[in-house]
C-alpha cells in the first residue's frame, strides 16, 4: 500500500513555468483589456452632440427577403435598438454585396452605410461607424445628411479638425443641417 501525500507535488521548472505563462496571461489582460473597454465604451459627446436621426430609412431593394431584413434594420434604428440595426442591416449589406458581385445590385441603398455608421456609433464602436459613414459619403459627396452625421461622430471622437470640413461643406449646402453646421464653425 502506498502512503497518502499531500497535495501532488511538482516538477519546480514546470512551477517556474506556470508562474510565468501565468504572469504574461496578467500582463497582457491588464494591457489589452483597458483599450478594449475604450473602444466599446459610448463616446463622450462635445457640446456639439446630435440626436439619432430616427426619421431616417433605408429604401428598398425590391427583393422581399432583403427588404424585409431592411424595414427591420430601420425599424430597430428608430426604436433606438442600435445592436440590433446594426446585426440587421449589416446582414442586408452582406446580402446586397453579394447581389452587386452577381451583377442583380448596382450599389447598396442610400443611407444603408450611414444608419449601419451610426448604429455602431451609438453602440460604442466609434471608429467603426466613423468608417461606414464615410464609405456613405464617398458614394455621395454631396449628402448633407451623411456629412452632417460623419462631422458629428468625428467631433465627438475628439477629431474636431476633421470634422470641420464635412460641417464646412453642409454648410454651403443650404440644406436641414446648414443652420446648425453655421452655428457650430461660429462657436470658438
Amino acid at each position: 500500500m502506498h502512503a497518502e501525500r499531500g497535495p501532488k507535488a511538482y516538477h519546480p521548472a514546470f512551477r517556474v513555468l506556470a508562474l510565468l505563462v501565468t504572469a504574461a496571461a496578467v500582463v497582457v489582460i491588464a494591457l489589452y483589456m483597458p483599450e478594449r473597454l475604450a473602444r466599446r465604451s459610448a463616446p463622450a459627446l462635445s457640446p456639439a452632440a446630435f440626436e439619432p436621426p430616427s426619421d431616417l430609412r433605408v429604401p428598398f431593394v425590391s427583393f422581399a427577403p432583403i427588404d424585409s431584413i431592411i424595414a427591420g434594420g430601420s425599424e430597430a434604428f428608430a426604436r433606438g435598438d442600435y445592436h440590433e440595426a446594426s446585426r440587421l442591416l449589416g446582414r442586408a449589406r452582406f446580402f446586397i454585396e453579394s447581389g452587386m458581385r452577381e451583377g442583380v445590385f448596382s450599389s447598396p441603398p442610400d443611407n444603408l452605410d450611414l444608419l449601419i455608421g451610426l448604429s455602431d456609433f451609438y453602440r460604442g464602436y466609434a471608429e467603426r461607424g466613423i468608417e461606414s459613414a464615410e464609405r456613405a459619403v464617398r458614394r455621395d459627396p454631396l449628402d448633407e445628411t451623411a456629412l452632417w452625421h460623419l462631422g458629428s461622430m468625428l467631433l465627438a471622437a475628439g477629431r474636431a479638425h476633421e470634422a470641420r470640413g464635412y460641417f464646412e461643406t453642409v454648410a454651403g449646402l443650404d440644406g436641414r443641417y446648414a443652420a446648425q453646421a453655421r452655428a457650430l464653425l461660429a462657436r470658438p
